[in-house]
């Protein structure tokens, strides 16, 4: 047992002379040797057979029958504002009587949870009771901009590991098409330099009469196969400045008609085992066009629906309102997921290492950039056995 700033002082009687006095201590021990007998409880000191001699002993009883309430509720609000702990909290003192504890703790918000203080100092049958708020949502509010300060680094690490892998996975892309690229050029300037090699040496080892008649058709095929190769490397330059101011456009009013029927009448001579339809209308209207790529650009999606699609080919002219040319095919070779991909530079559709179609992927871009300079569009419609390029012109 430990006692703190006990006095204990006895007067003079009849029957003794004594004084006694214990300031601040803090040990005492009782012990079969002593003569102080402390009993804790009113059950053990209301056991008066166990008290002997009864005019030389002395007892003393000590009971807490009071609280100091609003001090100990002030010392509470003192305690959580010097710890900066902001919450809403309700302090009770329940004394035991149900009538008057019920009217404490009746009419109340209620506060999820609570606390029982386990002081010995509180009186017998009365307990002190704490009420107060969600104390998580209270550090997550002091700690808020801790939180959202490591959410910011978070998404900015996350925001980085997902451009480095767009970056990672366009530089790949960027690495296919480019050797997809050199191989298909490789292919494209391996033919005509072929041939035109091939008509050389023609005229130095199976012409050694020198007859005119040879020569000139070695000389006139090496001339074609030139020809070609030029207008392979034109095209290539031509692309490169398209999306540059270099292309000057001169537009002017043109029939469409007789060159819808020119382009109809010469694939059907590059194909004749497709049929190619050509659909107008009653009145055909004049349009605003470069004569030139306005020819070219048509050539390109009818050479694409030739290589690529069906067998079945619909041109369609429709000049109800807007000007719109429809290059249509039973094809039907294009996924949803590369119908923006297509017109992308360079870029054509994977088959793998095949190389049954020749071409270096900027027909569809070189549509595109033109259309945009006349400043119309083009659109792509895709189904399961059906492909549609449809060009809007001014």
């Amino acid at each position: 047992m430990t006692l703190d700033s006990l006095v204990w002082e006895t007067k003079e009687s009849d029957m003794a002379h004594q004084l006694m006095q214990m300031d601040s201590v803090k040990f005492f021990q009782f012990g079969e040797n002593s003569d102080m007998n402390v009993f804790f409880g009113s059950n053990a000191s209301d056991s008066i057979d166990q008290l002997h001699f009864f005019t030389n002993k002395i007892l003393i009883s000590i009971t807490r029958d009071s609280l100091d309430f609003d001090k100990i509720n002030g010392l509470l609000f003192t305690e959580l504002q010097r710890r900066d702990i902001n919450i809403n909290y309700r302090l009770v003192h329940l004394t035991g009587h149900s009538e008057e504890d019920s009217l404490l703790t009746a009419g109340k918000s209620p506060m999820p949870f609570k606390t029982v203080a386990r002081s010995t100092f509180l009186p017998p049958g009365q307990s002190l009771e704490m009420y107060f708020e969600n104390t998580a949502l209270t550090i997550l509010r002091r700690g808020s901009a801790e939180v959202l300060t490591s959410l910011v680094f978070l998404g900015i690490i996350a925001f980085a590991f997902y451009y480095l892998y767009q970056t990672i996975r366009n530089q790949k892309e960027i690495a296919e098409i480019k050797q997809d690229l050199i191989a298909n050029i490789t292919h494209e300037f391996k033919t005509p330099i072929a041939t035109t090699l091939s008509a050389i040496e023609g005229i130095e080892l199976f012409n050694p009469e020198n007859d005119a008649a040879k020569t000139k058709r070695y000389l006139g095929i090496s001339k074609s196969q030139m020809h070609k190769l030029n207008q392979m490397v034109e095209k290539l330059l031509e692309t490169a400045t398209l999306d540059s101011e270099q292309v000057v456009l001169k537009k002017e009013n043109i029939e469409p008609e007789p060159i819808l029927q020119q382009l109809r009448t010469k694939f059907q001579t590059l194909a004749p085992d497709k049929k190619i339809e050509l659909i107008l209308p009653a009145h055909c209207k004049t349009l605003e066009a470069d004569p030139f790529h306005f020819e070219n650009v048509l050539s390109n999606l009818l050479d694409n629906a030739v290589k690529y699609g069906g067998n079945e080919i619909r041109i369609c002219l429709d000049q109800n309102g807007l000007n719109k040319i429809r290059i249509h095919d039973n094809g039907g070779n294009i996924n949803s997921d590369q119908k923006e991909r297509v017109f992308e530079q360079f870029y054509r559709i994977p088959k793998g290492d095949l190389h049954d179609v020749k071409g270096f992927g900027i027909g569809l871009y070189y549509v595109k950039k033109i259309l945009e300079k006349h400043g119309g569009k083009i659109e792509l419609e895709t189904g399961q056995h059906s492909t549609t390029f449809i060009t809007y012109w001014p």
